[in-house]
């Protein structure tokens, strides 16, 4: 039942919105508005915690400069993957050089293609259900995972995917139809077989003769598709000393064996069915399809447009590809709406109770998919925010913009514009996952900001085999231990180290002596930590750092033997029997701890703890040790070989 409600003045000459379409404009925008702040906040307190945003701004920044490489690719970024949209992006990002321009991108396209979506289905079943689907479609939990997630190009095609539909169903127009079919092709290699499926599809109209435009769609997918996956990209990569074969899309199509796709199936028919039924792919079917309430199978046509999206998901390797929590359910969503749509609007020439029955049990289904995902979405966004925050943007503000450096990925987004920047992951891996060939060299880099907690240096170092492990550790060792750093600046686990000369510079972070340090020191109570070290001495190494609220302490280890175990101290300030503040720490820094020292070996780290305003009184400092390794606390003796727990090893008074 198309709407025919009263024209509200046009805009343009182009455009013309009755009051509904300006309700739903008006939802787009304030839906754009909310997204866009919460994305702001995220980028500015380090929410991105991958290198996708990172390595994409890297290359922007690279081409508005006349480079197709990129520093933390390490090569032509265009041997990844056929991201041909990024070169008409490059004058915006000259213009503005912001890694949060290709996150506004993204959210455009994604609220723009809701707008349309909503032109599309009320042509087809009036205003009311399609602001609803439009509601649905703008707060579907895979499309909101999409928009938190770092970013891609291929989310750009979310819109051009619309317009493609919407210029060939709704709005028929030739050359729109042409301009919108290449714009989605160039956003990635993936893409242009979507594009193809549209010309297949159209083979089978209902109402209107589609040849025209099926043979176009084929004919820009198929030509797109193969200049970028058997020519351009082969191409490239053989100039960078790289394998022929793309990426784990080309694996889909194209084998070491030359098999193309058909042959490739019928080789893996058992792999490939143990992964259709695998847990992942359940998982996968129930979170995508619950939600429409398995309306779009009455869609079956619209539907399979999208089904290379569909099979390149459930017959992947990689477990990502299988969930709605990164960015690629997102460009199969279109389908299921539009698909949706189809299904709906099958149901007008029925009896009334069917189409009843299909939008209660749409807005049930949609409802419990929203209320049931809710806690996921707000738990990551949760951990975006931070304390140690505003000490983050402190350290970024003291390097150059002009300055080479090398980072943990929770500062690579917010340093990407720049010639010479690299991701710290390279280094302990000794690898860039986006070369074939092994081994990576860092250059002779001024700064470098490390979190040494950083979650993918401790989930390697953790979970890793004993060897890799070992390796990892004994190249962050040498980073840190060989290329003469300064410590600029230091808050618990996050360091500013630089070659540059400064006047003050901190003590460093560890030192490693055989011989003790002084006779006063050995001459105090040795706390026994376990079987494998002494805890010496611990000291408040000079003043608090006032205006940061840092206290810095020293304190000074002693291995017994050696170990393979990580230990973790638990820091606690106490006073007045209650604990005010509670830290871990992993000994000696992930770079130098525990599984590295040597047999009688003296450590002494400086660790500069962040702590709150505190009142005047005494304070005691608590410490406890926990094994990694061995998922135990450490039994604390001390030299009356009594066992403690945690014990308090320092005293201090905070004065009026």
């Amino acid at each position: 039942m198309p709407n025919s409600s009263p024209k509200l003045k046009s805009f343009s000459k182009f455009v013309s919105f009755d009051r509904y379409d300006f309700l739903a404009f008006t939802f787009c925008i304030g839906l754009f508005v909310f997204w866009a702040q919460l994305l702001v906040e995220k980028f500015l307190h380090f929410g991105y915690y991958d290198w996708d945003l990172a390595i994409y701004a890297n290359a922007m920044w690279a081409l508005s400069h006349g480079s197709f490489n990129g520093s933390l690719w390490g090569t032509n970024f265009l041997t990844n993957h056929a991201e041909y949209i990024a070169l008409l992006l490059t004058p915006l990002y000259k213009v503005i050089p912001s890694p949060f321009t290709l996150v506004t991108l993204k959210l455009l396209s994604m609220v723009a293609g809701g707008f349309i979506l909503y032109l599309i289905a009320k042509d087809k079943l009036g205003w009311i259900f399609a602001i609803i689907l439009m509601i649905f479609y703008l707060t579907f939990p895979a499309n909101s995972f999409m928009l938190i997630y770092e970013f891609h190009f291929e989310s750009l095609a979310i819109i051009f995917i619309f317009l493609v539909y919407y210029y060939q169903h709704t709005r028929p127009h030739y050359g729109k139809f042409i301009f919108y079919c290449i714009l989605a092709s160039l956003c990635k290699e993936n893409i242009p077989v979507v594009i193809f499926m549209f010309g297949v599809m159209s083979f089978f109209p209902k109402k209107r003769p589609f040849r025209k435009y099926a043979w176009t769609a084929m004919v820009i997918g198929a030509s797109i598709f193969i200049l970028s996956i058997f020519i351009i990209t082969p191409l490239l990569r053989s100039q960078e000393g790289m394998s022929t074969l793309n990426n784990p899309y080309v694996g889909l199509y194209w084998t070491n064996s030359n098999q193309l796709f058909i042959q490739n199936i019928i080789d893996n028919i058992h792999r490939l069915s143990s992964l259709i039924l695998s847990s992942w792919n359940r998982e996968y079917i129930q979170n995508l399809f619950f939600p429409f309430a398995f309306i779009p199978i009455f869609g079956l046509k619209t539907l399979l447009i999208g089904s290379p999206l569909f099979l390149q998901a459930t017959l992947s390797n990689t477990y990502n590809m299988h969930t709605i929590y990164f960015h690629y359910a997102a460009t199969l969503t279109p389908f299921l709406f539009l698909a949706t749509i189809e299904g709906l609007s099958w149901t007008r020439n029925k009896p009334k109770w069917i189409s009843f029955l299909f939008a209660i049990a749409l807005l049930i289904s949609m409802t419990m998919s929203f209320k049931s995902n809710l806690p996921i979405l707000k738990n990551r966004i949760e951990h975006w925010f931070d304390s140690k925050d505003p000490i983050r943007q402190n350290m970024l503000s003291q390097i150059p913009p002009s300055a080479s450096v090398v980072t943990t990925f929770e500062f690579l987004d917010q340093l990407a514009n720049r010639d010479n920047i690299y991701a710290f992951r390279n280094v302990w891996q000794n690898s860039n996952q986006f070369l074939t060939h092994s081994g990576f060299k860092l250059p002779d880099v001024s700064y470098a900001l490390i979190d040494w907690d950083c979650p993918w240096l401790l989930g390697d170092l953790f979970n890793s085999k004993k060897e890799n492990s070992q390796q990892y550790l004994q190249r962050i060792h040498d980073f840190y231990f060989s290329r003469s750093w300064e410590t600029i600046s230091a808050v618990e686990e996050i360091t500013l180290l630089s070659k540059t000369l400064t006047n003050e510079p901190k003590p460093p972070l560890v030192e490693n002596l055989q011989t003790p340090f002084t006779n006063e020191i050995l001459t105090k109570n040795i706390l026994e930590i376990g079987d494998h070290i002494n805890f010496i001495n611990l000291n408040i190494s000079h003043n608090p750092d006032t205006p940061l609220n840092i206290l810095p302490l020293e304190f000074i280890w002693q291995s017994r033997k050696e170990t393979d175990d990580f230990l973790l101290t638990i820091i606690r300030i106490v006073k007045d029997n209650r604990v005010i503040l509670n830290k871990e720490h992993i000994l000696g820094y992930a770079f130098n701890s525990t599984p590295l020292w040597k047999k009688e070996q003296y450590v002494r780290e400086n660790y500069y703890l962040s702590i709150p305003r505190l009142t005047p009184g005494e304070y005691q400092i608590n410490i406890s040790v926990f094994n990694l390794s061995q998922k135990k606390y450490e039994d604390l003796r001390n030299s009356k070989n009594k066992t403690y727990n945690n014990l308090n090893v320092l005293t201090f008074t905070v004065k009026q």
